[in-house]
């Protein structure tokens, strides 16, 4: 199972997703053109997981 994270800029979902598959198992994605990539981006730096 891989999570892919454009469209999950809610607060503390990725933390939330890490806790539930694991860091190995996320894909950083945009779903550029139809969403800005700004939020997505910011979602995943300022999220509470390790680097």
């Amino acid at each position: 199972l891989y999570m892919e994270l454009s469209g999950w800029w809610f607060h503390k979902n990725v933390e939330f997703l890490v806790d539930l598959v694991g860091p190995e198992r996320l894909l950083f994605g945009t779903r550029l053109p139809v969403h800005d990539p700004g939020a997505t981006k910011a979602t995943v730096q300022y999220a509470d997981i390790p680097q």
